[in-house]
């Protein structure tokens, strides 16, 4: 890639860390009925508030069980364009710009905290490994 190419990639993921930054900070609260959630911009419970502290904490473990299922299904689904040699392409150039930070490209919700990152054997397929 010629300088510029590199400098406009570089600031689009600049651009891009910022933006999700700031999504991550992002919470939406809704009450009704006596029962009060929050939850961040990914669907997630970060805050329940029920009567019945039990049932609380029962439906916060139920609504991270499916979020963790669909993360993995997401996952499978998002595996056609992460596979792509042209996706690893663009993350060894930002992985070099330092833009992607290692748990964006680690084990690709084997167990890991990020169910959207790249599996183990597609990152080494991909030097990234």
């Amino acid at each position: 890639m010629t300088g510029w190419t590199e400098q406009r990639w570089a600031g689009l993921a600049r651009k891009s860390r910022r933006v999700q930054d700031a999504i991550e900070q992002v919470r939406g609260v809704a009450t009704a009925a006596g029962v009060r959630v929050e939850v961040a911009a990914d669907g997630r419970i970060t805050a329940l508030e029920l009567s019945d502290p039990g049932l609380a904490q029962r439906v916060s473990d139920a609504h991270g069980r499916a979020l963790r299922e669909v993360g993995l299904r997401v996952a499978e689904l998002r595996r056609v364009i992460i596979e792509d040699p042209v996706a690893g392409s663009a993350l060894r150039f930002f992985a070099r710009l330092g833009t992607v930070p290692p748990e964006e490209v680690a084990d690709g919700g084997r167990g890991g905290a990020n169910p959207y990152a790249l599996p183990p054997a597609v990152r080494r397929r991909h030097g990234l490994a």
